[in-house]
């Protein structure tokens, strides 16, 4: 929906026709909507998107209006403890800041150049300067964010790998609210019952889901309807679709053999999430068989396996569950706070590592 209303911002910023971009930048407690959500309000009284509905959509169509008269920017903040909430049907109680700005010919350029990159799978974040007073007028203006190593860069790289908008301070003050175009990605290696119960689990946490399958019979528009489908051997399946930071990959094909393979491309890949099913047994075996194809070890040792967090899951469906919960807090919290919540792939790891000493301790040292 996000990117809908930004494409249309654009279309009517190149139009010439006014319109108001109004974007979710902070929220507190429980908001009806996220950071991020995004409304444009036009110059007839029509809009798209939404910001969370009810009187508060109503408000922010009204503030709206008068930045689409005035011009610039403005921070609206919003306490939905004001609302009428259960009248409203907002019984929320957050609180949260919305962006209005003008959508000129400077923010629909930095938003179509943002989406040519999105399409072609490259990092792409929007960078907005909020105004500095609360519901008074700023200068706004979006631009696109490079990850050229200043603190803003950072975090514009951060947002970029893990998916999630944030607000930032500036080095020289003020603050800029940064929103990724990438939305981040679950590659799911295998279209069995699995892989199936997967994607279904994942899909409405905000993920775009790819699943890829050597059977037609597996992958195929009935079992995965809103998906992107990939018929290809798993030794290929990788190749067939851009693999970024903002991906998380899933191997759980339907034997060891192409779980072997499927993992050998995996970890050869630049995704910021890579995860096997399995029994520890078996994990180690294939990473073993792996080390002695030339894989490197650095690669195999941030592979998260087993899968999912400690919750004893044994249906598909609780896998699923496990496998959902693991991958928002990779993605909310990171990397190693996530293999907290899985002491079994914290053990393999740890297992694993272990069995590197003796192999390092003969390899020669260098001169």
């Amino acid at each position: 929906m996000s990117r809908e209303v930004l494409r249309e911002a654009a279309r009517a910023a190149a139009a010439g026709r006014r319109a108001v971009l109004c974007t979710i930048v902070e929220t507190r407690g429980s908001t009806p909507a996220g950071v991020g959500a995004r409304m444009l309000v036009r110059e007839d009284g029509t809009f798209a998107g939404t910001v969370g509905g009810g009187c508060l959509e109503h408000d922010v169509w009204g503030a709206a209006r008068r930045v689409l008269e005035e011009g610039g920017a403005r921070l609206v903040s919003v306490d939905l403890t004001d609302y009428e909430a259960l009248e409203a049907g907002l019984a929320c109680g957050g609180s949260l800041r919305i962006l209005l700005e003008r959508a000129d010919g400077r923010t629909a350029d930095a938003i179509r150049r943002g989406l040519e990159r999105a399409e072609r799978g490259e990092p792409a974040v929007l960078a907005t300067v909020l105004p500095e007073a609360p519901s008074g007028p700023g200068p706004g203006g979006t631009t696109l964010a490079e990850a050229d190593g200043t603190p803003v860069g950072e975090a514009a790289r951060r947002a970029a790998e893990d998916g999630l908008a944030r607000t930032v301070p500036l080095p020289g003050g003020g603050r800029a609210f940064l929103d990724p175009l990438v939305r981040p990605e679950v590659a799911i290696l295998g279209a069995g019952h699995v892989g199936l119960a997967i994607a279904r689990a994942v899909a409405p946490l905000g993920f775009a889901v790819t699943v890829a399958d050597d059977r037609e019979a597996f992958v195929n528009g009935t079992r995965f309807p809103d998906a992107r489908r990939i018929l290809a051997p798993f030794s290929e399946a990788l190749a067939h679709f851009p693999v970024g930071p903002a991906t998380a990959i899933l191997v759980v094909t339907r034997g060891h053999r192409h779980d072997e393979t499927a993992l050998e491309r995996a970890v050869a890949t630049t995704a910021r999430y890579v995860g096997l099913i399995g029994s520890a047994r078996k994990i180690l075996g294939i990473f073993r068989r792996l080390l002695a194809k030339g894989v490197p070890a650095e690669a195999l040792a941030r592979v998260v396996a087993p899968i999912g967090v400690g919750a004893g899951a044994e249906t598909p469906e609780e896998i699923a569950a496990a496998v959902a919960a693991e991958l928002v807090a990779f993605r909310r919290l990171g990397p190693e706070a996530a293999l907290r919540l899985n002491p079994k792939a914290a053990a393999v790891r740890e297992r694993f590592l272990a069995s590197l000493a003796p192999r390092r301790s003969q390899e020669p040292a260098s001169r």
